[in-house]
């Protein structure tokens, strides 16, 4: 059974520090992939790549991967698919500026990681939401 996570996609990025690197991105899908888990990933408008590339490069169907609309918050979109279904959000972000729009909103909504020799380390156990 596969279950899902959500990716803050534009977050992930620069997770090896430096400039935003879609082979982070590819290393923490895979990962993640690897646990059964089917990735959402979300990304801010202003990443400046199409879904189709995204996907291809990182090994998913384009169906996983979205861009946010011109003038949407990529934010908004993952805390609000994170409140509906259940699922975490893999990302550093603490999301502070959203707590009062999101009072649900839980620290264990919240996967932070990192990447070490090559393989994605994560900040606690990923819980398995359904599809």
């Amino acid at each position: 059974m596969s279950h899902r996570i959500l990716v803050d996609a534009s977050n992930v990025l620069f997770w090896q520090g430096g400039g935003a690197r879609l082979d982070t991105l590819k290393i923490v899908a895979s990962a993640l992939c690897a646990r059964r888990f089917v990735p959402e990933l979300i990304f801010d408008f202003r990443v400046g790549l199409a879904v189709e590339e995204v996907a291809l490069h990182l090994g998913l169907d384009a169906h996983c991967v979205q861009i946010a609309p011109e003038g949407a918050a990529a934010d908004a979109l993952l805390l609000d698919r994170a409140e509906q279904s259940g699922a975490q959000i893999v990302t550093r972000d603490q999301y502070r500026d959203w707590r009062d729009n999101y009072p649900a909103l839980r620290r264990d909504w919240l996967v932070s990681g990192r990447i070490v020799g090559g393989r994605a380390q994560f900040s606690r156990k990923l819980r398995a939401v359904p599809i």
